[in-house]
């Protein structure tokens, strides 16, 4: 079989990117927490379009919430951007 080696770069950003939503996650929201998430796993894997990968990050965290709350009834947490968006609890 063919030795594959571990990036090691690659797989610490994800690892801190993790630590760090998991931690701000209830202070900061779920918005803003999983947007920074999805973006900084998005850079980490290799892309280079960062106003690209906001957006969707954005758009995909926002589908994500409104989900959650709407279709399940469920509750992210709106962290700083409790009372601003308007399907946050």
């Amino acid at each position: 079989s063919d030795y594959v080696p571990v990036d090691y770069r690659t797989t610490g950003i994800v690892i801190a990117g993790l630590v760090g939503f998991a931690i701000l996650l209830q202070p900061v929201g779920w918005l803003i927490t999983s947007s920074a998430l999805f973006w900084i796993v998005s850079r980490a894997l290799g892309s280079r379009r960062p106003v690209f990968d906001i957006a969707v990050s954005v758009i995909f965290a926002s589908v994500i919430q409104i989900a959650f709350s709407a279709g399940l009834g469920l509750g992210l947490p709106a962290g700083i951007l409790e009372g601003v968006v308007p399907w946050s609890n």
